[in-house]
């Protein structure tokens, strides 16, 4: 098997090289941001995928006095929101919940909801997800602030259930997710350079937006 790396692993990794402020910004700015996650998945590029979302995690831990906190707050949950993905899809379900623990317990980036009488906790909580006493960080009489990774909490119990089917000795082979290796070479070169015309044409509608709006 060829073991040379795919143009579009090459691309990703390339992306988080010689990091400023200004390119950070760009990178997890709407809509570069999805169409990056997109490609990472379209193309299986999950290792390469971590790699990069680790390396702007630790760009973004060195320069965070640069960042605003609003910034800081949504770089740092769509990095973490990233990293937990990566790690799903490469089926790393101990190293997951291990990761998962960790940003729980270190961070209190929320989401806040506003709800109204007779509206109650019991009733947000529908059962899909962990039960909400756990994730509140603050409430009052007519809004509550939520810990952000509670609405990811239906995936890490999905993930519990695999690693202890694994831990039992089940069968898990269903349970894994598609490999990269899986693809041929030239498919994958297709999937990245569908990914690289799609960005392409982000970018030309972008412009186009922006010539209109100053009238140019």
């Amino acid at each position: 098997m060829d073991t040379q790396p795919s143009k579009g692993l090459v691309e990703i990794h390339n992306l988080t090289e010689k990091l400023t402020i200004n390119k950070f910004r760009k990178i997890l700015f709407y809509p570069m941001v999805n169409l990056i996650r997109e490609t990472i998945d379209y193309t299986r590029s999950y290792e390469a995928g971590l790699d990069a979302w680790l390396r702007l995690l630790k760009f973004a831990e060195q320069n965070k006095l640069s960042l605003s906190e609003k910034e800081r707050n949504e770089y740092f949950k769509t990095l973490y929101l990233s990293i937990l993905h990566s790690l799903d899809c490469l089926d790393r379900w101990e190293e997951y919940l291990d990761v998962w623990e960790k940003i729980f317990s270190n961070t209190n980036i929320s989401y806040t909801f506003s709800y109204s009488p007779p509206k109650s906790k019991e009733q947000i909580n529908t059962g899909y997800y962990d039960d909400i006493e756990k994730y509140l960080i603050s409430e009052a009489k007519t809004r509550h602030c939520v810990h952000f990774l509670y609405y990811q909490s239906n995936r890490k119990k999905i993930i519990e259930r695999k690693l202890a089917r694994k831990r039992a000795g089940g069968k898990i082979g269903n349970l894994l997710h598609a490999r990269q290796e899986d693809l041929a070479k030239e498919e994958i070169k297709i999937r990245y350079e569908r990914m690289l015309n799609k960005a392409q044409f982000v970018d030309h509608v972008e412009l186009l937006i922006k010539k209109a709006r100053h009238g140019s």
